[in-house]
């Protein structure tokens, strides 16, 4: 379904298809910048302020090239773990991007200072981060597909065939999270981190099971709405978190 249904939404809102760039990083903590990922590649779509990739000269639009030298595609999906991988061992990291303007440049990302302490919690954070990421991206395909066939873009066949390869998807991302164990540390940042995950639990639990629940019945937009809400309250507790890391620079 990952690999179909942005096809359609390519076709649906360009005219043509586009091959679609699989990457977007969702972390983004070490390297003070989160991406996003669309039919022309990946861009910068935020920078934050006095962050590593501030202070390197990385800006809001430019989009990237390579990463030390290896092409963004060869990178693959994992572009965001292996840009916090290299900052959390100590590696600084080299951008080739392309400005707004036409231009090319380099843009050279320094390892920021961590405690231990952080440097334990990150791991554990970015995995949560991650997996959750491709979660969320999965639920919002299988909740497009169902607006493309409310609009009479796509038939109730390939509605059913989207929303069963999305309920696949998501209990493989169900069974990841699980696979990582809640922390045993103390401390406020570990106790919403583990809040955190319990809720992603239990909100990829229910989207299985509503996606399951998909019809032309209007009852099911009141479903949808709960579902926003446990992802909120899952992105509450991750920002809380963070935020007792000390890692934060909001």
């Amino acid at each position: 379904m990952t690999r179909v249904l942005p096809l359609i939404t390519s076709l649906l809102i360009y005219g043509t298809i586009f091959l679609p760039c699989p990457l977007r990083a969702d972390s983004g903590v070490l390297v003070g910048a989160y991406f996003s990922s669309g039919p022309w590649g990946t861009s910068v779509s935020s920078v934050v302020p006095g962050g590593p990739a501030s202070e390197a000269g990385l800006k809001t639009g430019d989009r990237l090239i390579s990463v030390d030298g290896r092409s963004i595609v060869e990178i693959g999906p994992a572009l965001d773990i292996a840009l916090e991988n290299d900052l959390l061992m100590g590696n600084s990291v080299l951008l080739e991007v392309l400005r707004e303007t036409g231009y090319r440049d380099l843009v050279w990302i320094k390892t920021p200072r961590l405690t231990v302490a952080q440097r334990r919690y990150l791991p554990y954070y970015n995995d949560l981060r991650s997996v959750w990421g491709q979660a969320e991206r999965i639920w919002q395909e299988i909740v497009q597909s169902y607006r493309f066939f409310l609009e009479g873009h796509i038939p109730v066949e390939s509605l059913a065939t989207y929303v069963r390869e999305g309920t696949e998807e998501l209990q493989v991302m169900r069974n990841r999270i699980l696979a990582i164990a809640p922390s045993k540390l103390s401390g406020e940042e570990w106790e919403y981190l583990n809040s955190a995950r319990d809720f992603m639990i239990s909100s990829l639990f229910l989207m299985d099971q509503e996606a399951q629940r998909i019809s032309v019945d209007s009852d099911w937009k009141v479903n949808l709405d709960g579902i926003k809400k446990r992802i909120s309250q899952v992105e509450k507790c991750l920002n809380i978190s963070l935020h007792y890391s000390g890692i934060s620079r909001d």
